[in-house]
C-alpha cells in the first residue's frame, strides 16, 4: 500500500523477474493492492476527509502525499484512480474506507454499488446466463 500506479507496475515487473530467475512461474503471482478510498460529493471533499482520517490514524500529516496514494472524491473520481492501478497490473484490491465510523456502512455500500462496477473488466462481469 501507499504506492502509485507507476511504482506498482515497476515493483511488479521486478517481482516477476525475480520469480522467473528463481525458477518460479511469474504468472502465478496474484498482484494485489491495499487501497485507501475516501468518497465525497466532490474531489476536494474526499481529499479533505482522506487527509483528516489518515493524519489522525497515523499521527502524522498526510496533506502533502495523499494525492499519490489514495482514491478520493466522487465515485467516478475513485473509479478513475482504481482503473489506473488495474492498468498497472493490480488484479485484487482491498479497499480501506476513510470515513467516520458512523458513515462506514453507507460508504461501503456506495463503493460496492458505484465504484466497483465502474472498474470491473467485461471478463469479470457475470453473463446473463449466470
Amino acid at each position: 500500500y501507499l504506492v502509485t500506479p507507476d511504482r506498482f507496475r515497476e515493483n511488479l515487473d521486478k517481482i516477476r523477474t525475480w520469480a522467473q530467475a528463481l525458477g518460479r512461474d511469474p504468472a502465478r503471482i496474484e498482484p494485489a493492492l491495499h487501497l485507501f478510498i475516501s468518497l465525497g460529493p466532490t474531489r476536494e471533499a474526499g481529499r479533505a476527509l482522506a487527509i483528516e482520517e489518515l493524519s489522525r490514524r497515523s499521527n502524522q500529516p498526510f496533506d502533502s502525499i495523499v494525492d499519490r496514494y489514495c482514491a478520493m472524491g466522487t465515485p467516478g473520481d475513485c473509479a478513475t484512480t482504481v482503473a489506473r492501478f488495474l492498468q498497472a497490473g493490480v488484479r485484487h484490491v482491498t479497499f480501506v474506507p476513510l470515513c467516520p465510523e458512523a458513515r462506514l456502512a453507507e460508504d461501503v455500500e456506495r463503493l460496492a454499488r458505484e465504484v466497483v462496477p465502474a472498474v470491473r473488466s467485461p471478463e469479470s462481469r457475470p453473463s446473463s446466463t449466470d
